[in-house]
């Protein structure tokens, strides 16, 4: 029961902190950007890190997947 309190709650938080106020095109760009650097320079723990980097996601990435970049395959 106290799960579902807290999911609650945490998807009401994100919900409305979501609505408060709309960006214009030049803070949004900041935002992503900012978001997207935060991301690609992340380092996780060390029990959190594999032999692999294939799930390490860059800048460039980052901005194609939220419309700024346009995505090239690498096939």
């Amino acid at each position: 029961m106290i799960k579902k309190i807290i999911l609650v709650t945490a998807v009401f938080i994100v919900l409305t902190s979501c609505v408060i106020k709309d960006l214009d095109p030049g803070e949004e760009a900041a935002y992503v950007s900012q978001l997207c650097s935060s991301i690609a320079t992340y380092i996780p723990p060390a029990e959190d890190i594999i032999a692999s980097d294939a799930n390490q996601i860059s800048y460039s990435d980052c901005m194609a997947d939220h419309g700024y970049l346009e995505k090239v395959s690498a096939d």
